[in-house]
């Protein structure tokens, strides 16, 4: 617990450390004591290192302060060493770049101009040549669409309200400190019109009217040198003045329980002095004559007539010293109301330039209203013109969408979802994909046949295939085609699920143990299938013309598979699969079998290598 408050209480003192150690804080304070070039130099390096820090808006605040002391410099006509003129470029260079990171591109497109053409001017080729490579970016921004400028930017980009207002600023202010030093300068206060007179020296290198600056700072100087001179002056005068006091000397000890203090007496003050002087007299003649009792009758009278004297310089100091308080009171409502009075003709003409500004700005304001609501009132015409177009549009838009869930809606009834997609996608028309085939086909179908009516032929079928439908769906399979009494199926087309193959096969045992339990339970007559299974390339897209389309899976691979569906009539089987299926089987789905045979089938040179399953292996237990 100790710690934690130990930590809590040496934590804001952690901060204050480093935060007065922080360079950019300790810049900040040297700030305000510097002026001209030196101020300058320090603005640039603030802005430098608080664009560096990512805070743009510190940046930005003393790169624009950079930035006016730098024009106030360029316009002085002031001469200026090298160093001087790399350090007034490459502050509006700091301030282009610094409005550049703030992506405020149409202000530092103009502040670069800027610097490009002072950079001309005082012949400074690398800041030339920087603002030039910074204004083809700008201009590759633009012609990118990355802005543009509109309407209301192009009236305010000449009107620079702010510099103008700051110009202003520093100029009245120049102004009021010279005349507060010419108000004390006339009084004789000499002391405080130097004070004014070094703020405005100040104010004057921050503006760059460095001679003018020079002229004060001699009036300055000169000042200090009569300073300096009267302060010797008084000085001597005051050690002089101290010459003249002199002490009355005390009286023997016989009367020292009657003694008085010593006093002071300055010799120029004459009221009184003479009778003073005789008493004296008196008693000093009395006391050398051993005369001591009236000796002391005259001390007493002259320590009377000298308290007398004193009180009364005391009281007329007092009324003085009061007088000349009134004065000096009175006089610093004069300079207050004369300063007064400068002030508010400076708030006059502050307001008269303000009202300038503020009139030109009403005059755009209003051109820039009328043109918005020009443009108001024909976007609104062209607005309800296409409200009107985008309504009918909206319509058609929801008619189509409703015709195309019904088109989608039937064709996945015709075929399977995937099948359905790539139809209407309308995706390439040839592609070799490796997939399983599955031929099914129902045996002795004919008898049945006619034995049935056409609704009962028609239930029949849909009892039996619908089932078979919904198993080779969740098998991941797509019936292409129905034949009557069977149908072909492929695994694999157009998309392919992993292993396919054997998709394939468990779909045919799922199909041959549900025949079997219908059997059993006589929901449906008697019925005996024949699978065949064989997997290879095909190749599948959709096949027609742009009125009727349909996808279609060909190739010998699907040939073979039929080849071997009807070998189930000659093993009296009822599924077949081929070599190149049980490859892709594992080794508990096929459980037990025969030897796996080789056949020749039409339409293939060379053997095909068949495993005929038993009634065993296909009533395994699903998997």
């Amino acid at each position: 617990m100790t710690r934690v408050l130990l930590l809590i209480f040496s934590l804001p003192v952690a901060m204050g450390v480093l935060y007065a150690q922080d360079p950019g804080r300790q810049r900040e304070a040297q700030l305000k004591d510097q002026y001209g070039f030196e101020k300058l130099t320090t603005l640039l390096w603030l802005s430098e290192y608080y664009m560096n820090e990512t805070d743009l808006k510190k940046a930005q605040r003393y790169a624009r302060q950079a930035d006016i002391m730098a024009d106030n410099f360029l316009t002085s006509g002031a001469s200026m060493t090298e160093d001087q003129i790399v350090t007034v470029i490459s502050s509006k260079l700091i301030y282009g770049k610094v409005q550049y990171r703030r992506e405020n591109y149409l202000d530092s497109k103009r502040i670069f101009k800027e610097a490009q053409s002072a950079a001309r001017d005082v012949k400074h080729t690398a800041g030339r040549e920087e603002a030039s490579y910074y204004l083809r970016k700008i201009d590759s921004l633009a012609a990118e669409g990355k802005f543009k400028e509109n309407a209301f930017k192009r009236m305010f980009k000449d009107v620079d309200i702010g510099s103008a207002w700051s110009n202003s600023k520093n100029s009245m202010t120049i102004s009021t400190e010279l005349k507060m030093a010419q108000h004390y300068e006339k009084r004789g206060n000499t002391s405080s019109a130097v004070q004014h007179y070094r703020k405005a020296v100040n104010l004057l290198r921050n503006k760059g009217e460095f001679e003018r600056a020079a002229e004060i700072e001699r009036k300055i100087r000169t000042y200090l040198d009569i300073h300096r001179i009267d302060s010797i002056r008084t000085e001597i005068t005051r050690q002089s003045d101290s010459t003249h006091r002199v002490v009355l000397p005390q009286l023997n000890e016989k009367s020292s329980e009657n003694s008085v203090p010593p006093v002071l007496i300055v010799e120029d003050v004459k009221e009184g002095q003479d009778e003073m002087d005789q008493l004296k007299a008196i008693a000093e003649n009395l006391e050398k004559n051993e005369d001591y009792e009236d000796a002391l009758e005259y001390y007493k009278k002259f320590t009377a007539l000298q308290r007398k004297w004193e009180r009364d310089s005391l009281d007329q100091l007092a009324v003085r010293n009061l007088a000349e308080s009134e004065m000096e009171r009175l006089r610093h409502q004069n300079e207050i109301a004369d300063l007064n009075i400068t002030a508010i003709q400076q708030e006059k003409e502050a307001e008269v330039r303000l009202k300038n500004i503020l009139i030109v700005i009403a005059v755009i304001i209003g051109l820039a209203t009328f043109f918005i609501l020009f443009l108001y009132i024909t976007k609104r015409k062209k607005h309800h013109q296409l409200s009107t177009a985008y309504t009918d549009l909206d319509e058609a838009k929801g008619q189509l969408e409703a015709a195309e869930k019904h088109i989608v809606k039937l064709l996945e009834q015709q075929v399977s979802p995937e099948i359905a997609s790539a139809l209407i996608e309308e995706k390439p028309q040839r592609r070799k994909q490796f997939v399983t085939v599955m031929f099914l086909d129902i045996r002795d179908f004919t008898p049945i046949a006619e034995k049935m009516n056409p609704e009962e032929l028609i239930d029949y079928q849909n009892n039996v295939f619908g089932f078979m439908i919904e198993i080779i769906t969740r098998r991941k399979g797509n019936i292409n085609q129905f034949m009557g009494d069977g149908f072909m199926a492929t695994f694999g087309a157009p998309v392919s699920h992993g292993n396919d193959a054997r998709n394939a096969y468990l779909a045919s045992k799922e199909i041959l143990m549900e025949i079997s339990a219908r059997n059993s339970d006589h929901s449906i007559p008697h019925t005996i299938l024949g699978i065949g299974l064989h997997a290879g390339y095909v190749v599948t897209g959709n096949v027609g013309t742009e009125s009727r389309k349909q996808f279609s899976v060909t190739g010998n691979t699907v040939i073979i598979a039929a080849r071997i569906e009807q070998l189930n009539k000659k093993y009296g089987s009822q599924l077949i699969i081929t070599e190149e299926v049980y490859r892709h089987l594992e080794k508990e789905d096929c459980g037990v079998r025969r030897e796996m045979i080789e056949v020749n089938v039409k339409g293939r040179k060379e053997p095909v290598k068949i495993l005929v399953m038993d009634q065993e292996a296909t009533t395994v237990e699903n998997q």
